[in-house]
């Protein structure tokens, strides 16, 4: 077992906890935490790092090619291609990214 410091104890309030276990719960990392002052057993979320992008694409504000509007969204996106729809003129279009 190994000893953390992080979630407080539910019935003690300490931070000096082993962890007993851990485990993914509806998609989220937790950990089951014996309390070494107590000796109870509580559950908590473990809280991941995300990494951060290795490489930023810079994103360039989308205009409709029938009207000009800067209002498009993107509604689907398959391998380096996009399709848009406009939201004033609800024109349909597309855009490969490089």
């Amino acid at each position: 077992m190994e000893r953390v410091t992080g979630a407080a104890c539910t019935a003690c309030g300490c931070e000096d906890s082993q962890v007993v276990s851990e485990s993914r719960w509806w998609g989220e990392a937790v950990e089951r935490l014996r309390c070494a002052n107590c000796g109870v057993i509580y559950t908590a979320k473990v809280v991941e790092k995300i990494a951060p992008p290795k490489s930023v694409v810079k994103y360039i504000r989308m205009r409709c090619p029938g009207c000009g509007s800067k209002n498009v969204r993107t509604t689907t996106t398959r391998g380096t291609i996009r399709w848009h729809k406009c939201g004033d003129c609800q024109k349909n279009f597309q855009s490969v990214e490089e």
